[in-house]
């Protein structure tokens, strides 16, 4: 079930009128919020003048004056985008005095809640890392890349939520990030340290968890999980391949800190995270290269049988 707002039901059907469309939702109805409370709002779902669905995302109302938010949520205006495993971002416009922002819908499930086996992820990874290698060549880091954000549709895969990409142009900053998905160089807010590798790291994280069934670090206290996701390397389970877990562990790679890395000078920490970096596959490419490379010819236990054994 969809998150539903305690006061939605004191709002009325909307329609929009954009720069180039029009818009109706019923931020009212549950079925039509998509994402309550996200990080700069509320998404629904709605439909253009063609009937056809769109996503149309409203700037929360705290926002409005704030010109970082502001910056960032019409960010993905800026991400090139014209690639079929990514979604393409229509128009931005005012209603009023609330911020809109409208989007293709990536119908589908996220990848967490598709049942497939080792093959099929491995297919579902190869689409990812082919949009996540078009991103790249534009200069641009997506920097969420999380199973929320992965939209499985039967051979339609699409990768959502660019609006935190940074594009090399821009200057660095320090932005929200998916603490369990995000490597060292996030964590530790180097933007400077920030490139292709990070969205790699990233991805090897979302398909062990969706490999495994759980999340490759975790800790109740906030301090002690960024330890871990700093310094500890990712842990074989029997529930990945050992060749696929070789792919994922190399994709994963960070430098391991001798001391907290708040006792380094600034220009040494960035060295050592980019020491770890170096460790990775350098390209999207790379990374799927290496996942075709596996010989999964015996590997024919699904992926649901070996997660819960049915």
């Amino acid at each position: 079930m969809r998150p539903r707002s305690s006061y939605t039901f004191l709002l009325k059907p909307m329609q929009l009128s954009g720069k180039y469309d029009t818009y109706a939702f019923d931020p009212g109805k549950s079925a039509d919020v998509l994402r309550a409370k996200g990080k700069f709002g509320t998404s629904y779902l709605a439909r253009n003048s063609k009937g056809q669905r769109v996503v149309v995302k409203m700037l929360a109302p705290a926002l409005k004056r704030d010109e970082n938010a502001v910056r960032r949520f019409l960010g993905e205006l800026r991400v090139p985008s014209d690639h079929p495993g990514l979604v393409k971002c229509i128009e931005a416009f005012r209603s009023g005095e609330d911020l809109y922002l409208v989007r293709e819908y990536a119908e589908g499930r996220p990848l967490h809640e598709n049942r497939t086996d080792v093959k099929g992820l491995i297919a579902i990874a190869s689409k990812v890392l082919d949009a996540l290698d078009y991103l790249h060549r534009q200069g641009v880091v997506h920097r969420d890349i999380r199973p929320q954000n992965v939209i499985v549709n039967g051979e339609t895969v699409k990768l959502i939520d660019l609006g935190l990409a940074k594009i090399e142009s821009e200057e660095n900053e320090r932005t929200p990030f998916s603490l369990i998905y995000s490597p060292p160089e996030q964590v530790l807010n180097c933007g400077e340290a920030v490139n292709a590798t990070s969205d790699i790291y990233s991805l090897a994280l979302t398909l062990y968890e969706c490999m495994t069934g759980k999340q490759p670090f975790a800790h109740e206290h906030p301090e002690m999980l960024m330890h871990l996701m700093i310094n500890q390397p990712l842990k074989p389970d029997k529930k990945i391949p050992q060749s696929l877990f070789s792919v994922l562990q190399k994709a994963a790679a960070r430098h391991h800190f001798v001391k907290p890395p708040n006792k380094y000078p600034r220009g040494e920490l960035v060295r050592l995270l980019r020491k770890g970096q170096n460790e990775r596959y350098s390209t999207a490419a790379d990374f799927k290269k290496a996942l075709h490379g596996l010989d999964l010819r015996e590997e024919k236990t699904g992926l649901w049988t070996r997660l819960f054994g049915k």
